[in-house]
C-alpha cells in the first residue's frame, strides 16, 4: 500500500477513535461527577407518596469531618441517581479546612447555620435560584467576614443581611418606591434586584422605626424584623403571608393592618405592644405564640374561618378581658389563654378536650361554658393538667351530662383546678381516678360529692391538700388507693374512708396539718399507714386504728398535741421514730405484746404520759428493743401495767423496768 493511500484511510479511522474516545471520557467524565466527594457525603432521600424513592430528591445532611474531605468542596448534582436540591441545616457547620463549595444548579434550599463556624471559608458558589435560605447560615464563618463592610450582605438571589451600622433612626423602603421629595437619610432603600429576603435580614436594628414592604413582596420571611425594639409603623401593603417570629419582641409595635394576612406563622406578633387586631376572614388558623405576651391587647373577635387555634396564642395577654370564639374552633392548644385577664368564657361546640394550663393564672375568669352533649357533640370528656390552675374567680364549673345523665367528663388532670375558686365539685360518675394536686389549695372548696356506684378507684397525691374550707368528705367505698398527703392541711374535722377489702394503705402526710381534724376511724381493711399520716392534728383527740395495722410508722402522731390515749393493735411488730413525738398530752397508751422494737424518740417530749398497759409479761417487756432513752415510755410513765394471766386483768408492774 502506498503512502498516499495509507494516508487517506488512517487519518479518518484516527479521527473516529479520538472522536469515540472524547466522547468517551466525556460520559465517564460527567457520570464520575456525580460521584465526585460521594465518599465524605452523608445525605438523605424523600420518598413519594407511594413509598417510591427512585429518583426523588436528596438533601445533604452532614460532611464526614474526621475524614480527609477536600478544602474546596464540589456538591454532585446527584447521589445515587437522586438529584441533590436541598443543603440540610448543619450540614457543613464547623469544618475548619473548608475553603470553598461549589452547589450545583439543582440545589434550591439551604438549611439553618448550614456553613456556620467555617473559620477559612470565604466562597460559596451558587449556580442556581434559591427557593429557601435558612437561618444563620453563615455565621461565625470567613464568609460573613469577607462581606462585613458591605451595607446589603447578598448571596445569590437573597438578601442575607443588613448590615448597616448607622446611629440614626430611619424606614425601610424599596428603592424602586423612592420619592423625589424625600430626605434621603432618613431611609434605606431594599436595592431593586433584591427579590428574597433571608431569615431574620433586618433583625436587631436598633434604629429601624418604620418599615413599607415593597410592593413586589407578599410574603415576610422568618424572624425578618425579630428584636428591632424600636421598631413602630409597618405598612404591610401587598403582603398576604408573614411567617414565623417576624415581629417578635417589637416591643414599640402597636398598630398593623391584619385585614390581608391570610397565614401568620408561630410567634409572628410575639411580644409587640399590639391594642387592636382585625384578623382577615381567610385566616383558618391561629398558630402558636401569635399574640403572646402582647400586654396591650383587650378584645378580640376571631373569624368563622379559623378552626384552630395553638399554643401560647394569646398566653401573657394580661389586658386581654373578651374573645369571641365561633363553633367552628375544632382545638385550642395548651395555654393559649395562660395568664389573660378574660372574664367569662363560652367554649366552641366542637371542642371535647380542655388542654393544658389553658386558662392557668387567669385570675379574672369567672365563668365557662362548656358544649353541650347532643348526638353531634360529644361534651367534654378531658380536662388537661392545670387547665384551671389559679383561676382564684372561677367559684363553680358545670359538667355537661349525656342522655343517660352521666358527666361526660372522664378524665380530670394534674393540678386541673388548682388554686382555683371552686367552691363545690361532683365528680363525674365515669373516673376512674383523680390526680395529683387535682383541687389543691382551693382554697373556697366547700363541698366535694361522690357517686356511690361511680368508678372512682385511685386518688393521687395531694389531691385535696390545703382545702382549708372543706369540712367534710364521705370517700365511696369504690376507691381502692390513695396515695400521699391527700388532705394535707385541709380544713376537714370530719372524715369517712372507704370500706373495702382493697383498701389496705394510707400513705405518708396523708391528714398532715389537719388542724380542725378531732376523731378518724381507720377501717380494719388496712394494714399499712405510712410516715406522717396525723403530724400536726393538733385537735386530733380519738383515733381507732385498724386491728390488721402492722407498724405505727415514723412521725405518725407527731405533734399531736390533743391526743390523749390510744390502744397499739395486736398485729404491730413495730413503733417507729418519732411516732408519738411531742404528743404532749398524751396520758394512756396501750401496747401490744406483739411490738418487738421501739425506735429512736418515738415518745420524744411525752411528758405527760401517765399510764402505759404493756398486754403481755415483764419478762417480755424486758425483751423489748429500744432505740434511745426516748423512745422508752417508761421514762415518761408514771405508772406500768401488765396483763394478768391469771384474771387477764391489768397489774401495775414494781419491778424497775426503765434501765431497759
Amino acid at each position: 500500500m502506498n503512502k498516499k493511500k495509507f494516508m487517506k484511510i488512517f487519518f479518518p479511522i484516527l479521527g473516529a477513535v479520538v472522536l469515540i474516545a472524547g466522547i468517551y471520557w466525556s460520559v465517564i467524565e460527567f457520570v464520575l461527577k456525580d460521584y465526585k466527594n460521594i465518599g465524605y457525603i452523608q445525605f438523605r432521600y424523600l420518598t413519594d407518596e407511594n413509598g417510591d424513592s427512585q429518583g426523588t430528591p436528596a438533601y445533604i445532611t452532614s460532611i464526614k469531618s474526621d475524614s480527609n474531605y477536600p478544602d474546596v468542596f464540589e456538591v454532585p448534582s446527584k447521589l445515587l441517581g437522586h438529584p441533590v436540591t436541598g443543603i440540610d441545616a448543619q450540614a457543613f457547620k464547623n469544618l475548619a479546612r473548608l475553603k470553598k463549595v461549589i452547589l450545583p444548579k439543582t440545589v434550591e434550599e439551604i438549611g439553618d447555620e448550614a456553613f456556620a463556624g467555617c473559620p477559612l471559608l470565604t466562597d460559596v458558589v451558587v449556580k442556581s435560584d434559591l427557593k429557601v435560605l435558612g437561618n444563620d447560615v453563615f455565621e461565625g464563618s470567613g464568609w460573613l467576614d469577607s462581606h462585613s463592610d458591605k451595607e446589603f450582605i447578598t448571596f445569590g438571589n437573597f438578601l442575607y443581611k443588613y448590615n448597616g451600622n448607622g446611629t440614626k433612626d430611619f424606614t425601610l423602603k424599596s428603592e424602586n418606591d423612592k420619592q423625589a421629595s424625600e430626605n434621603a437619610s432618613d431611609y434605606v432603600y431594599i436595592p431593586s434586584e433584591i427579590v428574597n429576603f433571608a431569615n431574620g435580614a433586618f433583625s436587631n436594628q436598633p434604629h429601624l422605626v418604620a418599615v413599607e414592604m415593597p410592593d413586589t413582596f407578599t410574603s415576610i420571611e422568618k424572624e425578618m424584623f425579630r428584636d428591632c425594639q424600636n421598631l413602630v409603623s409597618v405598612e404591610l401593603n401587598n403582603v398576604t403571608e408573614i411567617k414565623s417570629d417576624v415581629f417578635n419582641g417589637c416591643t414599640k409595635l402597636e398598630s398593623i393592618d391584619f385585614s390581608k394576612l391570610s397565614s401568620i406563622g408561630n410567634g409572628a406578633f410575639k411580644g409587640t405592644a399590639v391594642k387592636s387586631v382585625t384578623l382577615n376572614d381567610k385566616l383558618t388558623t391561629i398558630n402558636e405564640s401569635i399574640f403572646e405576651n402582647c400586654v396591650n391587647l383587650s378584645s378580640l373577635t376571631v373569624p368563622d374561618s379559623v378552626t384552630s387555634i395553638g399554643d401560647d396564642a394569646f398566653a401573657g395577654d394580661v389586658s386581654l378581658t373578651n374573645i369571641t370564639l365561633s363553633d367552628n374552633i375544632e382545638k385550642i392548644g395548651n395555654r393559649a389563654f395562660k395568664g389573660t385577664s378574660i372574664e367569662n368564657f363560652i367554649f366552641p361546640q366542637k371542642i371535647d378536650t380542655i388542654s393544658t394550663e389553658l386558662f392557668a393564672d387567669d385570675r379574672n375568669l369567672k365563668s365557662v361554658v362548656l358544649p353541650n352533649y347532643s348526638k353531634n357533640n360529644s361534651g367534654i370528656i378531658v380536662i388537661n393538667s392545670k387547665a384551671f390552675m389559679n383561676t382564684e374567680n372561677l367559684t363553680e364549673i358545670n359538667f355537661p351530662k349525656n342522655d343517660e345523665g352521666k358527666e361526660t367528663v372522664k378524665t380530670i388532670g394534674a393540678s386541673a383546678f388548682e388554686g382555683s375558686g371552686i367552691e363545690s365539685i361532683t365528680i363525674p360518675s365515669d373516673m376512674l381516678s383523680l390526680e395529683n394536686s387535682t383541687f389543691k389549695n382551693c382554697t373556697k372548696l366547700q363541698e366535694v360529692n361522690f357517686y356511690d356506684e361511680g368508678a372512682l378507684i385511685t386518688i393521687n397525691a395531694e389531691c385535696f391538700s390545703g382545702t382549708t374550707s372543706l369540712k367534710k368528705i364521705e370517700f365511696p367505698d369504690t376507691v381502692r388507693v390513695f396515695y400521699s398527703a391527700v388532705l394535707k392541711n385541709s380544713g376537714v374535722y370530719e372524715v369517712k374512708l372507704p370500706e373495702n377489702t382493697n383498701f389496705s394503705t394510707i400513705n405518708n402526710s396523708f391528714f398532715e396539718g389537719c388542724t380542725n381534724l378531732t376523731e378518724v376511724l381507720i377501717p380494719n381493711s388496712v394494714k399499712t399507714m405510712d410516715r406522717y399520716v396525723f403530724k400536726d392534728c393538733t385537735n386530733l383527740k380519738s383515733v381507732t386504728l385498724s386491728d390488721d395495722l402492722r407498724v405505727i410508722d415514723s412521725g405518725l402522731f407527731e405533734n399531736a398535741t390533743l391526743l390523749t390515749e390510744l390502744v397499739i393493735p395486736d398485729k404491730v411488730t413495730s413503733i417507729n421514730s418519732d411516732a408519738f413525738k411531742n404528743c404532749t398530752n398524751l396520758e394512756n397508751i396501750t401496747i401490744s405484746k406483739s411490738v418487738k422494737r421501739i425506735e429512736n424518740d418515738a415518745f420524744y417530749g411525752d411528758e405527760n404520759l401517765v399510764n402505759v398497759y404493756f398486754d403481755g409479761t415483764v419478762e417480755e417487756w424486758k425483751q423489748m428493743q429500744f432505740g434511745n432513752e426516748s423512745s422508752n415510755p417508761m421514762h415518761f410513765a408514771e405508772h406500768f401495767f401488765i396483763r394478768d394471766s391469771a384474771t387477764d386483768g391489768w397489774v401495775e408492774a414494781t419491778d424497775n423496768l426503765d434501765n431497759n
